[in-house]
């Protein structure tokens, strides 16, 4: 005996609410926004990439550029590389004045191909 499936039985059972829509956009822009705001996982030799950049700033300031996580999503600081003694923190000193940036904001970070020394 054949069995016939019935597809497509009802076109109105596809249809959904202008609320449950609305919700489901919603929901959308949340993950996206998530997704744009979700820091980044580094592997060892990535973080060795950083310390190496933070070394060379320090010692021959060099300019580099910090890539930041805010909660407006991701901002570019540029300065040169000051010495901390509180771990975890980045002193950077830019021209309007030395930042301090929680090494758990920074993404990314590279030297600024136009820095020659410290020219603040």
């Amino acid at each position: 005996m054949s069995t016939k499936k019935l597809y497509h039985q009802f076109a109105c059972s596809s249809m959904m609410l202008p609320e449950h829509r609305g919700r489901l956009e919603r929901r959308r822009r949340e993950a996206r926004r998530e997704e744009e705001h979700r820091r980044p996982q580094f592997d060892e030799q990535q973080r060795d990439q950083f310390q190496y950049l933070l070394e060379r700033s320090l010692s021959q300031g060099l300019k580099l550029q910090v890539t930041i996580l805010t909660d407006q999503g991701c901002r570019i600081l540029a300065g040169t590389a000051k010495q901390d003694s509180a771990a975890g923190v980045l002193r950077l000193k830019t021209a309007d004045g030395v930042l301090k940036v929680a090494a758990a904001q920074i993404v990314a970070l590279q030297i600024d191909e136009n820095s020659s020394g410290d020219g603040f």
